[in-house]
């Protein structure tokens, strides 16, 4: 599987939850079953400055999965911009890259004033 490049926009006090689907070249889903998924999101490719999108795999067989973070965390996000991916690692231990891109935090307008 080539990893695909997905920009991804966030906003600050929001929930974020991002499904993805993740197929081989000739469209047939990726079988995430006995998988685990890491994925963060950097200031910068070298920043120690980052967070969890907390990957969760929501459907294995049709290779579906999940980036969420909930409203009390995306408040707490630092930095406007930034850089991410998703990480697969397979049952024999493979790792692959499935998806990269960058990330643009947005400030919420409406806050609990």
């Amino acid at each position: 599987m080539e990893p695909a490049e997905v920009n991804i926009k966030i906003t600050r006090g929001s929930t974020f939850r991002k499904t993805f689907q993740l197929t081989q070249s000739n469209g047939t889903p990726v079988n995430l079953s006995g998988c685990t998924l890491k994925s963060l999101c950097r200031k910068s490719h070298f920043s120690y400055l980052k967070f969890d999108l907390n990957p969760s795999v929501t459907d294995a067989a049709n290779g579906k999965l999940q980036l969420f973070i909930s409203g009390t965390q995306t408040s707490g996000i630092e930095f406007g911009f930034g850089v991410y991916d998703i990480e697969i690692t397979y049952p024999n231990n493979d790792v692959e890259a499935a998806i990269y891109g960058n990330c643009l935090i947005r400030p919420g307008v409406t806050r609990g004033e």
